[in-house]
């Protein structure tokens, strides 16, 4: 069996399919609602490696 190692950001066929039937407006939608998303997961993950508190124990 060999090591099909996947790029990490891979769109599944399905999810291509369904854009490709979708309106242009409704593409644009979709595609800043995908980058509003992916600014808010950098967002949150700078912020932590930024200030993490000590662990309290």
């Amino acid at each position: 069996m060999g090591t099909s190692k996947s790029p990490p950001m891979v769109i599944p066929h399905d999810v291509l399919a369904v854009l490709q039937v979708l309106s242009p407006k409704q593409r644009q939608l979709v595609f800043d609602f995908a980058e509003f998303l992916l600014q808010k997961q950098r967002k949150s993950e700078s912020e932590e490696s930024a200030d993490s508190p000590p662990i309290p124990g």
